[in-house]
């Protein structure tokens, strides 16, 4: 016999939700079948027109509002830091929302599909997590990409592919977050509740809108498991490091010390010094597999609630 993967719950089909597994079928069967049915739902939902047509917008705007920042003086030093900030916070915004609204809908399908032994949690999961993670990039770095080049970023290839290294791994980690919230929340309309404060918090604890240092010693330790603050501290590393800023006219010195303002006494003054760009890039990794596993955990536990 065979089982359609993909039927709405009023017997329609779901778009992009057509292909079959066969009862009985093997891992790689189903993780392949999965693969593409997910690769197909993902980039109808996050590949659409309008969401081109969004993103080159945005783009264009935050080029416009940060065009060619000048970088002779140390008076454009918190131009740089906020837009950095803002690439990140922009697009991370989004890419939870989007993944917790994209798995409320698809939760009872698959549990339907589940319950009737079309497919074992493993491969689907896998092939979820394999979509996402080309599906929720694809958009945000050409973004990140236009933006970068238009404000004027630090201009060497090896800056660029820092930046959108740190950039790729945070949004990738902001999907994983709403996974897990979605996994781990049954009821699709407290996630949805829930979501937007917990981001709104890391974003917070990030390093842009108050100091690590200004943070409550009792809640500072929270600041670690904010994705932000590993990303973008890879980001302003990434861009100060190695440069020299001359002081604005009168000789006054808004970060540092001394005239010239070299990019490490930014970086100290910003305090984004604790952490270098390739532990970042290991914490965003761990951070990655931890939710992912995490969100897993709480899929398999609804899996085995729905048998019982």
């Amino acid at each position: 016999a065979r089982g359609r993967i993909g039927r709405g719950g009023d017997g329609g089909e779901v778009p992009g939700h057509s292909k079959r597994v066969e009862e009985g079928a093997t891992v790689g069967r189903q993780l392949y079948v999965l693969t593409v049915r997910e690769d197909r739902c993902r980039r109808g939902t996050n590949l659409t027109p309008v969401n081109a047509v969004q993103v080159c917008i945005m783009g264009i705007l935050t080029g416009l509002f940060w065009w060619q920042l000048p970088d002779d003086t140390d008076e454009h030093i918190m131009e740089r830091f906020s837009i950095l900030y803002f690439i990140l916070i922009a697009q991370s915004n989004a890419v939870v929302i989007t993944s917790v609204n994209t798995f409320a809908r698809e939760r009872q399908l698959m549990m339907r599909e589940h319950a009737k032994g079309m497919y074992h949690p493993l491969p689907f999961f896998v092939a979820k997590t394999m979509s996402d993670t080309v599906n929720t990039l694809l958009l945000p770095c050409f973004y990140a990409t236009v933006t970068y080049w238009a404000v004027g970023l630090k201009r060497t290839a090896l800056a660029y592919v820092v930046f959108l290294g740190a950039f790729a791994l945070c949004i990738l980690v902001a999907q994983s977050l709403g996974l897990a919230l979605s996994c781990a929340i049954p009821d699709a309309q407290v996630s949805m509740i829930v979501a937007p404060m917990v981001i709104l918090m890391l974003m917070i604890l990030g390093g842009f809108y108050i100091k690590f240092s200004s943070i409550p010693a009792f809640i500072r330790w929270l600041s670690w498991c904010s994705q932000a603050r590993y990303g973008f501290g890879a980001m302003v590393i990434n861009e100060f490091e190695g440069r020299e800023f001359a002081c604005a006219p009168g000789n006054h010195v808004r970060y540092g010390e001394g005239c010239p303002l070299t990019g490490e006494e930014v970086i100290r003054v910003l305090e984004m010094d604790s952490l270098s760009v390739g532990q970042c890039f290991a914490v965003l990794m761990l951070m990655q597999v931890v939710l992912r596993v995490g969100a897993y955990g709480a899929m398999r536990i609804n899996f085995s609630r729905l048998r019982q």
